[in-house]
């Protein structure tokens, strides 16, 4: 991983000040990216039925539809863990990799 403007980053920009990090040769960094955005998508989707079941929840006729956006959010959840985790264990391979680069050096 990369310093940049204090913090250690596993991105190919600092979300901070922009400024490119890695090499776009770097294609682990760009499924690190590709993990941790998808895990957010699905994060964000989960919260959003969440709260569609939430406004559902007091009519007895949208029952149907507040069961759908439980189901929804708690798949989307499991999905966006499955990503995180995934995400966690390329940061640490990376990391892994990098330190035995320098080491080499």
């Amino acid at each position: 991983m990369a310093e940049c403007c204090g913090k250690e980053r596993d991105t190919l920009f600092c979300p901070d000040c922009g400024r490119k990090i890695a090499a776009a040769s770097t294609p682990l960094l760009w499924l690190l990216s590709h993990c941790r955005r998808i895990a957010r998508a699905k994060r964000k989707s989960a919260e959003r039925n969440e709260a569609w079941a939430e406004k559902e929840e007091g009519k007895e006729a949208r029952r149907i539809y507040m069961e759908r956006y439980q189901r929804t959010a708690a798949r989307h959840r499991e999905i966006g863990t499955a990503w995180e985790e995934r995400a966690d264990a390329l940061a640490a391979l990376i990391e892994a990799n990098q330190r035995a680069e320098k080491k080499e050096n």
